[in-house]
């Protein structure tokens, strides 16, 4: 295996989290999904382009929770709105903390609100 091989190969980080007694997994996200959440943080207003936190907490969820068999729960775009609306703030507020260590970003940056 050549070490470009070797790179690639290097598995995401996994945690298994338990939440009211069911398992869940936070994995690392990709650079494809890192790229896509990041970009979600700004958006263009009057020709500048500016913070954005709004459902940031939500999406960085949608991007790192899986089920323990290792499938998304939920989509990143469609379904902010449901999570936003269905999970309690502790509950979103312990994934958040999970997903932000997991994927090592910085809270205070991340979720300014």
């Amino acid at each position: 295996m050549n070490s470009r091989e070797k790179l690639l190969s290097i598995k995401r980080k996994e945690k298994v989290i338990k939440i009211e007694g069911e398992k869940y997994k936070i994995i690392e996200m990709n650079g494809i999904d890192r790229e896509d959440f990041e970009r979600s943080l700004y958006k263009m207003n009057k020709g500048d382009m500016i913070y954005n936190t709004v459902n940031s907490k939500v999406r960085l969820i949608a991007y790192s929770l899986f089920s323990i068999d290792g499938e998304r729960l939920f989509d990143p775009v469609k379904d902010l709105v449901l999570m936003n609306k269905g999970l309690s703030s502790s509950i979103l507020s312990y994934i958040f903390d999970e997903a932000t260590r997991m994927n090592k970003l910085n809270p205070e940056v991340e979720e300014k609100n």
